[in-house]
């Protein structure tokens, strides 16, 4: 099988509940979305077998990224790195589609919900947290579902969009603050400055 592989690096991760682990990430290439602030270029470098990037594995923890990974059949990748390197594997995914048919085989499920998409999030993308982009529109009250609320309580992440770091962080302050459930996330990796 073939995936469209934009770059594969080592580095920490810098968001969520394994900010600060040593992994190895798998960005693909394509996104169904078109946010305005992504920070993120996900232009296809290459083709890649799945023996090939199973050889660029470093770390026991993996990162399928994108883009929008859940684009691409990753049924044989993700089975690929659990069988023959053991490693933990992890999707950011923005929820637009099914994790359903992945669920059993990724160990865990990052939903980023996007403006572009309202924040929906599909009904059968299963996923163990949230992370939400505070970029001046996003409002609990207004896009995050009471359901949400009730069953990711402190798995919820609030984003400061990096265009205007300290605006933002002040407005995921006052959002955490009045509502306890959510969580003040940061790019670690951009205050360290590694990819």
């Amino acid at each position: 099988m073939m995936y469209p592989v934009v770059e594969i690096f080592d580095s920490i991760q810098g968001e969520g509940s394994f900010m600060g682990c040593p992994v190895t990430f798998i960005r693909l290439a394509g996104c169904n979305l078109h946010c305005k602030w992504c920070d993120t270029n996900h232009t296809l470098k290459e083709n890649m077998l799945v023996d090939d990037i199973l050889k660029r594995i470093r770390y026991s923890k993996v990162v399928i990224t994108g883009g929008e990974p859940t684009i691409h059949h990753l049924e044989p990748l993700i089975k690929a790195l659990r069988l023959k390197k053991g490693a933990f594997v992890m999707l950011e995914t923005n929820g637009t589609n099914s994790t359903r048919n992945i669920r059993d085989f990724v160990d865990w499920i990052v939903c980023s919900p996007k403006p572009e998409n309202h924040w929906k999030i599909n009904p059968l993308c299963w996923f163990d947290e949230l992370k939400y982009v505070v970029d001046g529109h996003f409002h609990p009250d207004l896009h995050i579902e009471d359901e949400i609320k009730n069953s990711y309580q402190n798995k919820i992440w609030l984003q400061p969009e990096s265009s205007k770091m300290h605006e933002r962080f002040a407005e995921a302050y006052e959002m955490a603050m009045k509502y306890p459930y959510l969580r003040v996330g940061l790019q670690f990796h951009k205050i360290l400055g590694v990819q």
